[in-house]
């Protein structure tokens, strides 16, 4: 049985992966333009891979999207529960219910947009922790670091 060229791949521990991840920088090098341009178009609009040690966001993988938009949901979903609560709590007992409804439902509208680029890189940590890159998926984003033009754009 061949030896698991995986093991051979020495990245940051998840720990740091996650905290880079929430500060929306490649969970693999730190890198802060990681996938993401400038401006209000950056918000939503991705490169295919980062610009700095060219880990693709997708990872070549069908269905990366839906992990990402997982973890956005549990992200929105726990927060409005969160407030839900910490709003029926301060009002009890009179529930304030237009005023909770009202900002529960700007919550819940505003929210995903805000959370839309950490879900990505949230996403990106769990599964950088879950199959680390192998050497050759490494060896793979470095050429498309230095083939892009946009790899050294700012």
């Amino acid at each position: 049985m061949p030896p698991d060229d995986r093991a051979a791949v020495r990245g940051p521990d998840f720990g740091k992966m996650l905290g880079r991840a929430l500060l929306r920088r490649c969970p693999w090098c730190g890198d802060q333009r990681a996938w993401f341009r400038k401006g209000l178009r950056g918000w939503f609009g991705r490169t295919s891979h980062c610009r700095r040690c060219g880990l693709r966001w997708d990872r070549n993988t069908d269905g990366h999207e839906l992990g990402a938009l997982t973890v956005n949901i549990l992200l929105i979903m726990g927060l409005l529960i969160i407030a839900m609560v910490i709003g029926i709590v301060l009002t009890v007992p009179d529930i304030a219910v237009a005023p909770l409804v009202t900002g529960l439902g700007i919550a819940a509208v505003i929210g995903p947009v805000v959370s839309y680029p950490f879900g990505y890189t949230i996403w990106m940590a769990i599964d950088l922790a879950v199959r680390p890159p192998s050497p050759e998926e490494l060896a793979a984003n470095a050429e498309s670091v230095a083939a892009s033009p946009e790899s050294t754009a700012t």
